[in-house]
């Protein structure tokens, strides 16, 4: 998970596009970092462009991102930078200067709360069923 401006976007099949990293979360460090995507919106491709800064949730060794995730520009993701707190930030050595550590996706926590709403469900009709 990082933040980043985009540099380039080359066409093709997965999209690549090229980030100047400001930001890191999670994820490696370097001052660059190449995400793909699709170039069709009809395959859940993101629609990135040049010049646009980005909050990038990417997933895998590839570094994939798509429409259905959680990347967003950085302009309208004020809720998930205030959760996230302070990344690493990149110096010109490539390497993280500042490190907060991890936190886990939103979309974990939201899994983890219908979870406990479901068990409590549950048990909530056994006691209503037995009384």
């Amino acid at each position: 998970m990082f933040a980043g401006e985009v540099v380039n976007v080359s066409g093709g099949e997965p999209a690549t596009v090229s980030f100047r990293v400001s930001e890191v979360w999670k994820g490696p460090s370097p001052e660059t970092l190449e995400v793909t995507t699709s170039s069709q919106s009809s395959a859940c491709g993101y629609s990135f462009s040049e010049g646009r800064k980005y909050l990038v949730y990417a997933e895998g060794k590839r570094m994939k991102v798509n429409a259905c995730g959680e990347t967003t520009l950085l302009s309208e993701a004020s809720a998930d930078l205030q959760a996230l707190g302070n990344g690493g930030t990149v110096g010109g050595s490539g390497v993280l200067s500042d490190t907060s550590g991890g936190f886990p996706p939103l979309r974990v926590i939201g899994m983890l709360g219908g979870t406990v709403a479901a068990v409590s469900l549950v048990v909530l009709m056994r006691v209503v069923r037995t009384s």
